[in-house]
């Protein structure tokens, strides 16, 4: 039976509630995990706990076990951390995007980015078969100074 100090504990449960992602090599020995300093089976049984009781969810990949945070298991490291509920993992930080085809008369689409609690910002993307015919264009101009050039 192995006995995880509460300090690792600590550790641990702070780390993943400041990155909202950890991930674990599968390596049954007393080498540490880079994050945390502590051994990778203290650590993967913490979590291994957790997500029994519904805290995270579990990817296992390549040899690797990646833990997500989730809402309740943010609420509860947060209530043994003693921290406030403004205490937010990095994952959760950035912006969820996604593409919403809009139609722009018969043929262009726009990408749109829409962020959590602000407005969504439209980002002019030109279609390629315009950009092509903008490129023609500015080459026959081209063509044509320098056919009055050398007259």
């Amino acid at each position: 039976m192995v006995q995880v100090q509460k300090a690792e504990k600590k550790a641990v449960y702070r780390y993943l509630l400041q990155e909202g992602v950890i991930v674990i090599h599968k390596d049954y020995t007393t080498q540490l995990h880079k994050g945390t300093n502590v051994p990778n089976i203290h650590a993967r049984l913490l979590l291994r706990s957790l997500k029994d009781r519904g805290h995270v969810e579990l990817v296992f990949s390549w040899q690797y076990f990646y833990y997500f945070i989730n809402e309740q298991g943010k609420k509860y490291l947060s209530d043994y951390l003693n921290l406030t509920e403004e205490v937010v993992p990095l994952t959760w930080k950035f912006c969820f995007c996604y593409l919403e085809k809009t139609t722009l008369g018969n043929t262009s689409t726009s990408l749109r980015i829409k962020a959590e609690k602000s407005e969504e910002k439209e980002i002019p993307r030109t279609d390629p078969r315009e950009r092509d015919a903008e490129e023609e264009v500015d080459q026959g101009d081209k063509e044509e100074k320098e056919s009055n050039n050398s007259l």
